[in-house]
């Protein structure tokens, strides 16, 4: 699936599409992409078919949408023996339910910033505006300010602070981006004014980020003495406020203060790190002892800088070749019979890493958990992996076949692809990365590896971040070798590598192989079109070449117009989502990359002189029909499908089926705090897994319904906890009655309620983190959690210990308790109940 497909099938969403017609264009647009010119009727491939529906159906099903109150809308109930969805006239169990652990290839809880970004105007403005998640609405308008789109956010977020009575913390992303694009729209006087207003807001943490932006006002206008008034006033205010220690040693340098911001640097670090921020300190110590250079613009230099030095540790340690007789004992590879693929016969793999390389990057990924990137991008969410740098190196010297790790080796190439476009020396980053090149040419040599299967994304995307690197570095030759076993490996070319070799072979003179690589693509994306007229050109098939190029022109004119002329400047950005296919955009890139193509073969000289006509002025875009808008609901007890309460009948069926029903409550309240939204599919086997005194069944038929009583009583305890934290979340402290209930005062209940609290949380252990609470941490709330769960008993699934981060069991001292254990978990959950609210910014998560 391409970005294209990917950003139209939200801007379908966003307009209501429904599910069907959803599904029928998604499944067809998604196949005949991974087969650019070869349109593929619904009976040519009809597995691949419903698996393309599945995912077009969980699409529809996750994605917020403005009509549903920014919320997720949630899929019709299938029932198992019914009809499939699909139409094949079988039973859902006997069709579709084969494709259910199949998931999106994007986070769900980056849904709601996509559709943002795709929402018409009409769904950013009043009682709409304010149905979005605050949070969510602040990274979108970050976003718009980073793409150039100041005007957006101002149009937007203006008339939410014009009215900001019902505003609180969850604002200030809001806030400080529309005081960014304030600024940079020079609306200096309104920026002011709203800056006065807020800050007598009654919320205090409101209030406090625009007292500091306040006092930045007014030290740079040069009035010290008022910034220094207010900065007093603003302590006084809020005395813990970890802002207001960058902003005192921000305005002790603005006055050339620097051995006063060294003296208080050390005093405002140690507040930091009391408070868990170690980063912040190392920031404040940074900020005193360079002064504010440290933090501009200047380029960085690798021994100054402890992620650089951590990398240059790690590329002296990368083996100098793969040991192969290890390698090919982690690996099962499976080879097809010969094939033939675009033209050539090549055999074709499938690898498969065996239990023993599973059972690594399961520890592998507990301690550095990566988040992965969309379709075949290479941004990937990293931060935990670079500030472990030093313990991965460790992992790495411990566990020496992790170098030969598809998944360990994808996460390292992530993370220099990051370094790189940070400024991190290439020749250490290129040395990780070819080691993993070198990996996957030691399996898979000459062979096909297919991107469609899940299991090779991980060594192909190393390849891709390698070809990156190389051309980052100017290694062409390099480059060039890359991207031709890359297409041989991979010939429906997923990541676009065609398009950078062609230009590649005709720079070389060669325009006939070039001619014979776009021909292995017909009808590709454009200016392919374009360059098979230069490379026919270039060869002295001119009437050839002036067809090609008139039809090209006609199609796409845009491309020609932004090669002719000798200067040209820029263009504005496009409105996103998404690049239009052969807009100013993609035609500005074509420019900067290969005009010097056309002019050296002389095919612009050729082309200017056959005076195609200019393409007509730009028709103003329409706006598009969306549905109406569905009239708000006055209970938050609507947001979620809930189905048939949770009663007592149900809480007694679940605690026959499981002899552990505290460990199966506390797992479910997890998911349902979540900042992640985790999708049944993440957590529903570990549940089931649960239920260990399932009733022995003489049939198929009573052993399925068996199941599925079961499995629709956990279902509905799931929402039921899930609405107990709606229902509550505008309450300073959660509800935890329920919690107290089903735990007694029996400390074994206690113990195996936060057992299974833990559990879950480790699903999500990037999204706690990035929430300020390290899950597998020894101190904090999850470090009393971890002490309770140590003692919990051991659940009858294999699989229910909590675990450390090299993936034995948790083990603690059964040493008295100074606080009753109820006690310590009223008070952990307590503390972690601010991010189960901040959570609610992620839709509802009924099932």
């Amino acid at each position: 699936m391409t970005p294209d497909i990917f950003n139209e099938a939200i801007q379908r969403l966003v307009n209501d599409q429904p599910l069907d017609a959803f599904c029928d264009w998604f499944a067809l647009a998604a196949i005949n992409a991974s087969a650019p010119g070869e349109h593929v009727l619904p009976a040519s491939d009809p597995d691949l078919l419903r698996q393309q529906r599945h995912l077009a159906r969980l699409l529809w099903g996750i994605t917020p949408v403005p009509s549903n109150r920014w919320r997720a809308r949630g899929l019709p109930k299938l029932e198992r023996n019914g009809p499939c969805h699909c139409g094949s006239g079988q039973k859902y169990k006997q069709c579709c339910a084969a494709f259910e652990h199949k998931d999106l290839p994007i986070p769900a809880d980056a849904l709601l910033s996509l559709a943002l970004d795709a929402a018409d105007p009409q769904w950013l403005t009043g009682e709409k505006l304010r149905q979005i998640p605050p949070v969510a609405l602040g990274e979108a308008a970050m976003r718009w300010n980073d793409a150039g789109q100041t005007q957006r956010t101002v149009a937007t977020l203006g008339p939410l602070f014009d009215q900001p009575k019902s505003l609180d913390e969850r604002h200030e992303i809001a806030l400080d981006a529309l005081m960014d694009a304030m600024l940079e729209q020079g609306l200096q006087r309104e920026r002011r004014l709203l800056l006065d207003n807020i800050a007598q807001h009654p919320n205090k943490a409101l209030a406090t980020t625009a007292r500091c932006r306040l006092v930045t006002v007014l030290s740079d206008q040069g009035d010290a003495e008022q910034a220094w008034k207010l900065f007093h006033q603003t302590r006084r205010f809020s005395p813990n406020d970890p802002q207001l220690w960058h902003l005192e040693l921000t305005l002790l340098l603005s006055e050339q203060r620097q051995e006063e911001a060294r003296l208080r640097a050390p005093l405002l670090a140690a507040q930091a790190r009391q408070l868990g921020q170690d980063d912040l300190a190392n920031m404040l110590i940074e900020m005193a002892e360079h002064g504010m250079a440290a933090f501009g613009d200047l380029g960085r230099e690798a021994e100054n800088d402890p992620t650089d030095l951590a990398w240059l540790a790690l590329a002296q340690a990368t083996p100098d070749a793969p040991d192969l007789e290890a390698l090919h004992a982690l690996y099962e590879v499976e080879r097809s019979e010969a094939q033939t693929v675009q033209g050539a016969g090549q055999a074709m793999v499938i690898v498969t890493p065996l239990k023993a390389q599973a059972a690594l990057n399961q520890r592998w990924h507990r301690r550095f958990l990566v988040g992965k990137p969309n379709l075949t991008w290479l941004d990937a969410d990293v931060d935990l992996l670079l500030e472990g740098l030093p313990q991965a190196l460790a992992f790495l010297k411990k566990s020496p076949t992790a170098w030969l790790s598809a998944e360990v080796l994808d996460d390292l190439s992530l993370a220099a692809w990051r370094l790189c476009d940070e400024g991190a020396p290439l020749e250490a980053l290129r040395r990780v990365v070819d080691h993993a090149v070198a990996v996957l040419r030691a399996l898979v040599g000459d062979a096909q590896l297919h991107w469609g299967y899940t299991e090779h994304q991980p060594l192909l995307r190393c390849l891709a971040v390698a070809i990156e690197l190389a051309l980052a570095d100017g290694d062409e030759p390099r480059a060039f070798e890359l991207l031709g076993w890359g297409l041989s490996l991979n010939p429906n070319d997923n990541h676009g590598w065609r398009t950078l070799l062609a230009p590649m072979l005709m720079a070389r003179g060669d325009h006939e192989a070039a001619l014979a690589l776009m021909a292995t693509y017909p009808n590709d994306m454009p200016p392919s079109e374009h360059l098979r007229a230069m490379a026919l050109f270039a060869l002295g098939r001119t009437d050839e070449a002036d067809s090609v190029l008139r039809e090209a022109h006609q199609q796409f004119p845009l491309f020609l117009t932004a090669l002719l002329p000798e200067r040209m400047n820029a263009p504005p950005p496009e409105p996103g989502p998404g690049e239009r296919v052969g807009g100013v955009a993609a035609a500005w890139r074509h420019r900067v990359e290969q005009r010097h193509l056309w002019v050296s073969s002389g095919a612009l000289a050729w082309a200017a002189a056959l005076r195609l006509p200019d393409p007509p002025p730009p028709q103003p875009v329409k706006a598009r029909k969306t549905a109406a808008a569905k009239p708000p609901t006055k209970s938050a007890k609507n947001l979620i499908p809930m189905g048939k309460p949770f009663g007592l009948r149900e809480e007694k069926r679940l605690r026959k089926t499981c002899s552990d029903y505290p460990r199966l409550h506390g797992f479910l309240q997890a998911v349902a705090w979540s900042p992640q939204a985790l999708m049944p599919n993440a957590w529903l086997s570990l549940v089931m897994d649960m239920h260990d005194r399932m009733p022995n069944s003489r049939t198929e038929a009573t052993a399925e319904k068996a199941f599925n009583d079961t499995l629709g009583a956990t279902m509905q305890l799931y929402n039921h906890v899930n609405q107990n934290r709606l229902d509550h979340l505008s309450e300073p402290v959660p509800s935890l009655e329920e919690v107290m209930q089903v735990v007694g005062e029996e400390n074994q209940a206690v113990f195996a309620w936060a057992a299974g609290f833990v559990q879950s949380c480790e699903l999500a252990l990037a999204a706690w983190s990035r929430a300020g609470h390290k899950v597998t941490g020894n101190a904090g709330p999850f470090g009393r959690l971890r002490g309770l769960a140590a003692r919990a008993a051991p659940s009858p699934s294999t699989e229910g210990r909590v675990q450390q981060d090299d993936g034995q069991p948790l083990l603690v001292s059964l040493s008295g308790d100074e606080v009753a254990p109820v006690e310590v978990l009223r008070a952990a959950l307590t503390d972690l109940w601010p991010v189960a609210v901040a959570a609610h910014g992620v839709g509802g998560r009924g099932v």
